[in-house]
């Protein structure tokens, strides 16, 4: 795969190559995209609401994406994820950025990995103190698929605390107006 640079504002054009490595690339890429609008001008009131006295507040949301793609990066960087150890940063902003450039760095490392390096990898995670061992296709129904549906979450309780996303936003092209 050729170099990877991001502005995560805007997708980049797909690969002409449609491959596991091109298909993880364009995923987690998409998440920086979505996450990118999805958290552009939150505001204290936003990140604080909830639909439910017991649910999740917007920030409770973002720190559990901030783990799933520290979870991401291990997985590239052929180490175990262990919740316990990955302390996420407590002011918005700060945690906004570290998230998106994780996903940078995870997108970097896609890209320089051949799709046979990419199959081999293994998701190694500590479940109940002990390290468990799954293959990739549990980072993309897991990890992956649950920081998109967080993303989802996000969007609606920012309609619901009275600040929606920019409309100008267009998903399927990856692009904004």
């Amino acid at each position: 795969m050729d170099s990877y640079e991001l502005d995560f504002s805007r997708l980049k054009d797909f690969s002409k190559e449609f491959s596991g490595g091109s298909v993880l690339l364009r995923m987690l890429s998409g998440i920086g995209f979505r996450y990118y609008w999805t958290t552009h001008q939150l505001k204290h009131k936003d990140l604080q609401f909830k639909y439910h006295q017991v649910s999740w507040t917007v920030e409770d949301i973002l720190v559990h994406i901030f783990h799933l793609v520290c979870s991401v990066q291990c997985v590239l960087e052929e180490k175990v994820f262990d919740k316990s150890q990955m302390i996420a940063p407590k002011e918005f902003e700060e945690l906004r950025k570290k998230t998106l450039e994780r996903i940078r760095f995870s997108c970097l490392e896609i890209s320089k990995k051949s799709d046979s390096e990419i199959q081999n990898l293994k998701v190694r995670v500590v479940v109940n103190q002990k390290v468990r061992c799954y293959s990739m296709y549990h980072l993309i129904n897991g990890h992956l698929s649950d920081a998109l549906h967080h993303l989802g979450q996000i969007a609606i309780l920012r309609r619901m605390s009275g600040n929606p996303m920019d409309s100008g936003v267009n998903y399927f092209l990856g692009t904004k107006v």
